[in-house]
């Protein structure tokens, strides 16, 4: 259950991004109301606190019940949240032009609907694809594991020779297919409602127990949901037998999504917390653990099984 808790305070820029977008919606509903009053009766900073206290209230409560069970919707916060907020800004248009055409009042929610679609559309729509060509994204995370970094090396870098020791459950490794280049591939499985992974990895600048870097790219040109990108990894001693992990992630080819989501969820300091977890053989409730094929499954699984 912690882990779900650590979920949600990794969430605290889309919880800042729907605090302030609630606060906004909500105050502009009260606007009205505050208008028609006498100010020396309803003070103008009672409305806002009310705003900023509604829009504290609603963010954090939705963003840890999501948290806990359902993580996959939690870019509902940012889509929902817009769409409103926009809906609200556009809303004395549409009275006028509903008063001039004499249209039913049950359009109105189809209206709103179609809204908050255009905001889903022009975050996440895949005629994003076509505009790729960004400027390199880079973030560095650390996180401390209890294990020493000779353990913690083996678990994360990626070797044909040494299949059943990387971290992400049920690898398979693979030769490079004709046509593409690097030292060899993978397929990353995940559990039932997520696309499994096929990538092209190459590794360079390798000492080892210390350093590593890994490009990845997608072998697929229709896997749009995989990006380009180059992981630097650097270890080094911690106290009491533990190891200090550095990364740092350099994504090009992405879209601006792509980039909102990664950057609202802190995508990198979540796949380190999965990490953390399988290595320090805690429970994962991060999003990316929670892609993973669960441990119960692998077991009851046979090799043949796993491979087809």
């Amino acid at each position: 259950m912690m882990s779900r808790f650590a979920l949600a305070l990794r969430q605290w820029r889309r919880f800042v991004f729907g605090a302030g977008v609630i606060a906004v919606y909500v105050g502009i509903s009260m606007y009205s109301e505050y208008a028609s009053y006498e100010s020396s009766l309803y003070p103008l900073p009672i409305f806002a606190m009310t705003a900023i206290l509604t829009g504290l209230i609603v963010a954090s409560t939705v963003i840890l019940v999501m948290s806990i069970f359902a993580p996959s919707l939690l870019l509902l916060i940012e889509i929902w949240g817009t769409g409103f907020l926009l809906w609200t800004a556009l809303n004395p248009l549409w009275i006028a032009f509903q008063s001039a055409m004499s249209i039913p009042d049950w359009v109105e929610l189809p209206v709103m609907v179609t809204v908050v679609w255009l905001v889903h559309h022009g975050f996440y729509g895949a005629w994003q694809d076509r505009y790729r060509r960004r400027p390199p994204y880079k973030v560095v995370r650390r996180v401390t594991l209890s294990a020493d970094t000779t353990m913690v090396w083996k678990r994360l870098r990626p070797d044909p020779d040494r299949p059943n020791d990387y971290f992400w459950r049920g690898s398979e490794f693979m030769s490079v297919p004709e046509g593409k280049s690097g030292d060899f591939a993978m397929i990353l499985p995940h559990r039932a409602g997520f696309q499994d992974k096929a990538v092209l990895i190459t590794i360079s600048d390798e000492t080892p127990g210390i350093c590593f870097t890994v490009k990845t790219e997608p072998i697929l040109a229709m896997d749009t949901d995989s990006p380009m990108s180059t992981d630097e990894y650097y270890l080094e001693p911690g106290p009491m037998g533990a190891s200090k992990l550095t990364v740092t992630q350099t994504i090009s080819q992405y879209t601006f999504g792509q980039r909102l989501r990664w950057w609202l969820s802190d995508d990198l300091a979540d796949y380190l917390a999965s990490i953390k977890a399988i290595i320090n053989e805690q429970s994962d409730g991060s999003i990316h653990g929670r892609q993973m094929i669960p441990r119960r499954q692998m077991t009851s699984m046979s090799p043949s099984t796993r491979a087809a």
